[in-house]
């Protein structure tokens, strides 16, 4: 057994004590450090929770921004694919239009005639898009459409009249394959003719350009493999003797004066030594200007001492309203004197001439002995008075006979 002393045992239990309040202390602060480290846990697991919501929202929020994506992408290939086809059709088309689009011209020009009707036909057997028949000069290129170039006309198959570079008429009487489809011009008055499957078409406004390059034929295609048939006759769908249309009054009566006899549509100039004009006129003007077709009027010269004249004049007979022939050979427009020129044949007593005017064209013709002569005297101004055929005889002793038809020596043009 060991003694110490009081002041080792005290000693010793301060250090007892020490030692236990270290413990003590210890063990508090390990209380202290479990409980931090616990609060910590609890606060790291909230955390971890909200992040772990966070990051579920932004997976889903990405998962449906990749469904929209896919949706826009779909979309937009199919779209792409659209224009892709789109853009492959009109690049066929501009290919078509570019190598395939074309015009044909026929080997020979029309006729430079003054009268009769130049006339053909074309039988559209397969045509996709369009095509156009007309007449055009060769100054028009190939890959030109007619009508759409300068001097040129043409019915187009979505029932447009084309004359130089516009659209003249629009009727809207489309043709399309199997229709027969016809394109003429009257060569006395310039006027055009279209038909389709033997039915003229109204043209009556449609007239030839004033081109001094001779006009030909021409059909315009505008895609692969359309097909058309050409007939330039002598037969044809549409009957041409049909158009053989004009004017005539055979029963009229006739004015006229003491001078003149008149039996029937024999004149007869009955004043002894008579040397002045006397006139005798149809009793029946001239139709209206919407007639259309030509006034025509003959008369044989059966005995003439020095002047007869016939042609048209107002009744008044105002000087610049008097449009004749004379059988000296000279034209008159007006009562003073013949126009300007050599003149041309002169009549004799045996001939017969004629005197027509053309009421659309405003176009004084005359005709000896059933052919065309002279020039044509042009109304260039529409006479303040109606007009009326007339016959003007100067001596005593000059007859003839008139004849308004409907037979004449001279074979009237087609209208």
């Amino acid at each position: 057994m060991v003694f110490r002393t009081d002041a080792e045992q005290r000693a010793m239990m301060a250090k007892i004590i020490a030692l236990a309040e270290n413990i003590a202390n210890t063990a508090d602060e390990q209380k202290e450090g479990a409980s931090a480290a616990a609060n910590a846990s609890d606060t790291t697991q909230d955390e971890q929770l909200k992040n772990s919501r966070q990051l579920m929202a932004l997976t889903e929020r990405i998962g449906e921004l990749e469904k929209q994506q896919e949706q826009k992408l779909a979309t937009y290939s199919e779209r792409i694919g659209e224009l892709e086809k789109q853009q492959q059709q009109q690049q066929l088309a501009l290919e078509n239009f570019i190598a395939l689009f074309c015009s044909v011209f026929a080997k020979c020009a029309i006729p430079n005639s003054d009268s009769g009707i130049f006339y053909y036909e074309i039988k559209i057997l397969s045509v996709k898009n369009f095509a156009r028949i007309g007449l055009a000069t060769k100054a028009m290129a190939l890959d030109q459409k007619v009508g759409n170039y300068a001097d040129t006309l043409a019915y187009g198959s979505n029932g447009c009249f084309w004359m130089n570079t516009f659209c003249w008429i629009n009727l809207k009487n489309k043709f399309a394959n199997e229709d027969i489809v016809g394109c003429g011009i009257n060569l006395t008055n310039g006027r055009i003719i279209f038909t389709k499957n033997g039915h003229r078409l109204d043209t009556s406004d449609m007239f030839a350009p004033e081109s001094i390059s001779p006009l030909f034929p021409c059909v315009t295609l505008g895609s692969a493999d359309d097909k058309v048939e050409a007939n330039f006759g002598p037969t044809f769908k549409f009957n041409l003797s049909k158009t053989k249309v004009f004017f005539c009054a055979p029963k009229q009566e006739l004015f006229w004066d003491t001078d003149l006899e008149i039996n029937g549509h024999n004149v007869y100039y009955s004043k002894r030594n008579g040397n002045e004009w006397r006139s005798v006129f149809l009793n029946c003007p001239l139709a209206s200007k919407a007639f259309d077709g030509i006034f025509h009027f003959e008369m044989d010269v059966l005995n003439v001492k020095n002047f007869v004249r016939i042609g048209f004049t107002t009744k008044t007979q105002r000087a610049p309203e008097i449009f004749s022939y004379c059988n000296d050979g000279t034209l008159w427009v007006g009562a003073n004197g013949p126009i300007g020129g050599a003149p041309i044949e002169k009549l004799v007593a045996g001939d017969t001439v004629g005197s027509g005017l053309n009421l659309a064209m405003r176009r004084i013709i005359f005709a000896k002995n059933g052919r065309r002569i002279g020039a044509t005297i042009i109304l260039d101004t529409p006479p303040t008075d109606p007009l009326f055929p007339f016959i003007a005889l100067h001596d005593f002793g000059d007859l003839i006979k008139a004849n308004f038809g409907p037979s004449f020596k001279f074979d009237l043009p087609i209208l």
